[in-house]
């Protein structure tokens, strides 16, 4: 493919860039960006997040557009984490992936047993006592048989386990 087309469908996909630099102090949605990032130019249609900088500042580095069928986003920094998320958030409800609320230290991991039910296992990965919120409409505890409903509050220990097994 030629260098001309590459371009092309850069900007068929709602941005180009032609340059990278070093952040400086440089941010991103008043949160300072690290390592490198890439000086984004938005094309017709493009929602962008422009970087805050004296020199940088006409320069977008998140793009989003849609394309095709479907959507594309362009994160052209090392941002900080809580931008990532938001756009993996994003992205993931622009596919109509959901996501879970719950992040580390507490995690869940599900099955479907052998009889189709669904099972939890949700782990509290810190030293410190936590609760989260049922997100389930009825499940039972296995190890010690209390029940909950949707809304409840679930008790781990420190470094506690779960399993539940939806009713």
């Amino acid at each position: 493919m030629k260098a001309l087309d590459l371009f092309e469908k850069s900007v068929d996909a709602g941005m180009y860039y032609q340059q990278f630099t070093r952040p400086g102090k440089a941010k991103l949605l008043d949160k300072e960006i690290d390592v490198w990032q890439e000086l984004l130019i938005p094309g017709k249609d493009t929602e962008a997040t422009y970087y805050e900088h004296k020199y940088w500042g006409e320069y977008a580095g998140i793009t989003r557009h849609k394309y095709g069928k479907g959507s594309a986003i362009y994160i052209g920094c090392w941002c900080h984490k809580d931008i990532l998320k938001s756009e993996v958030r994003t992205a993931a409800e622009l596919a109509d992936v959901k996501l879970e609320d719950f992040s580390f230290p507490v995690i869940i991991r599900s099955l479907k047993t052998r009889d189709g039910k669904n099972l939890h296992f949700v782990f509290n990965y810190q030293e410190d006592e936590t609760t989260f919120s049922c997100p389930w409409d009825a499940v039972k505890n296995l190890v010690t048989g209390m029940h909950y409903v949707k809304g409840d509050s679930i008790s781990l220990l420190d470094w506690g386990t779960a399993i539940l097994i939806e009713d």
